[in-house]
């Protein structure tokens, strides 16, 4: 079935649908004309981006710097629900929480813990669910489990010989 939409509005869904499959839209801060931003990770600077999801501009490409070194590879961020940001670390296998201005405020999971990787990552019911990807072995792969407000990161399920989750 062929789309109704204005074609200028199907390229706008399009790209908002393809930024949000490794961002998230987070409400902007009360300083920024938008009502919303997109988050992106850029690996290759080691800082999140802030786009606008309306027309795909970039609105900062500094939106979470890495002015304190957290940050190596962010593969993903999300709003935490809570009011802060969460960023999973493809390298240093960790996930970090940020305020909305972008300051680092804590490590929620990382190889102190036992992680072996951290690659995406969702909220759900109060816990940080976040996948260790590949490469962590030949065919290991992990969903881990960290409470929101803290506390010891879990296996919540163990896929040794099944596969190697990058998603979630």
């Amino acid at each position: 079935m062929q789309s109704t939409a204005p074609r200028s509005a199907r390229r706008t869904s399009r790209l908002t649908h393809i930024l949000s499959f490794s961002t998230a839209l987070l409400p902007a801060a009360a300083s920024q004309a938008q009502s919303e931003i997109l988050l992106v990770p850029n690996s290759g600077s080691d800082k999140i981006w802030a786009v606008s999801p309306v027309d795909g501009s970039i609105i900062s490409q500094n939106f979470i710097p890495n002015t304190e070194g957290k940050l190596q590879q962010p593969i993903q961020a999300i709003p935490s629900g809570t009011g802060t940001i969460l960023v999973a670390d493809e390298t240093r296998k960790s996930i970090f929480e940020f305020a909305p201005n972008g300051r680092y405020l804590r490590t929620l999971a990382s190889p102190k813990q036992g992680v072996l990787g951290a690659y995406s990552l969702c909220v759900r019911d109060g816990f940080v669910y976040f996948t260790s990807g590949s490469g962590v072995s030949t065919s290991a792969g992990f969903i881990y489990k960290v409470a929101l407000e803290g506390g010891p990161v879990t296996i919540f399920s163990a896929w040794m010989t099944v596969g190697a989750p990058r998603g979630i």
